[in-house]
């Protein structure tokens, strides 16, 4: 009858921490030698909520509970400490990929009009690291990471946007 039937796409949005793998406490680890190299290795842990976060989010709140400024030039500092402590305590913690993710990737990646990304609170860098140490090589093609903004809703949106430029639909 004529009738053109469009092939659907399918965008998957993955998050790292609590979807594909758990790190075993690698980022708060991390974190935690930061600011000790920082301020010093007997400074107290400040109570800071990570779960759910962004780095960028996370950081800003241990930046105001040390009373340090919270201009972008110590972001940056903070973020390079963590980010070179961080490799050293994946190797320590005891994380490891959740069930059930290798063969969920492995079908997605199979699925012709399947694309995959990444939805996390992770800056990029710290992302891939993770992904590396547990050996997830899926090709992730976009995504959103926690990197320019401090709530998750701006990085889904940053995600979406980038799967569009990437897909160019």
């Amino acid at each position: 009858l004529g009738i053109r039937y469009r092939q659907m796409m399918v965008i998957v949005l993955l998050d790292i921490d609590g979807t594909l793998l758990t790190a075993g406490g690698a980022g708060r680890a991390a974190l935690v030698a930061a600011m000790r190299q920082e301020l010093g290795p007997d400074i107290p842990e400040a109570k800071v909520e990570i779960a759910g976060r962004t780095d960028r989010g996370i950081l800003g709140d241990l930046l105001m509970a040390y009373e340090l400024p919270g201009d972008e030039e110590n972001f940056l500092r903070l973020l390079q400490m963590y980010l070179d402590h961080l490799p050293a305590e994946l190797e320590r913690a005891t994380g490891h990929v959740l069930p059930g993710v290798p063969e969920l990737l492995s079908e997605l990646a199979e699925m012709d009009e399947a694309y995959l990304g990444l939805l996390t609170g992770n800056v990029a860098v710290a992302a891939r690291a993770k992904l590396a140490h547990y050996q997830i090589h899926t090709p992730f093609l976009f995504g959103g990471y926690g990197d320019d903004h401090a709530d998750r809703g701006d990085v889904a949106a940053a995600a979406i946007a980038d799967a569009e430029r990437h897909l160019g639909r």
